[in-house]
């Protein structure tokens, strides 16, 4: 394997290894990345940063995040998927992650009880307490379920 020229490239599902041309890895991975992304300079990466530094010291943060890091991304082919041998679709994995989860966990516990408070609607802090919730329901044909992911 050290002397291939291929690319060794994981199975989305499986425990499948794929040698991939490095062509053609590179080829799937611009496809998948410009299919979600679009590129930038590095102005914007900087601008992103600032902005989420001011977030971050308003919610008093700053000393708990980090400026988003620029990684390569990577992928999983998905050999599970029909037609595979001769169109493969690729799972993209994007390493790149910034704290924003831990400011945005800081204003909905701010504004979450207010708004349970005020609304008739339930709302849950974890799957498992909708699904309990759901499971309970007695007309579950007449009822439609709404998921919000934030």
């Amino acid at each position: 394997m050290k002397s291939s020229p291929h690319l060794h490239v994981p199975s989305d599902k499986t425990k499948n290894i794929y040698a991939v041309i490095p062509d053609t890895y590179n080829r799937l991975a611009d496809n998948a990345i410009t299919a979600k992304y679009k590129k930038v300079d590095d102005t914007a990466l900087t601008e992103s940063n600032l902005a989420g530094k001011k977030i971050a010291t308003s919610l008093k943060l700053d000393d708990r995040t980090e400026p988003l890091r620029v990684k390569s991304p990577h992928f999983t082919l998905k050999d599970h998927k029909n037609n595979f041998d001769n169109k493969p679709s690729v799972r993209l994995i994007n390493p790149t992650k910034s704290d924003i989860g831990s400011v945005s966990k800081k204003i909905l516990d701010r504004i979450l009880p207010k708004i349970r408070e005020a609304s008739p609607l339930p709302l849950w802090n974890r799957t498992s307490e909708e699904i309990t919730w759901f499971r309970d329901l007695s007309d579950k044909s007449n009822t439609r379920f709404l998921q919000l992911d934030i």
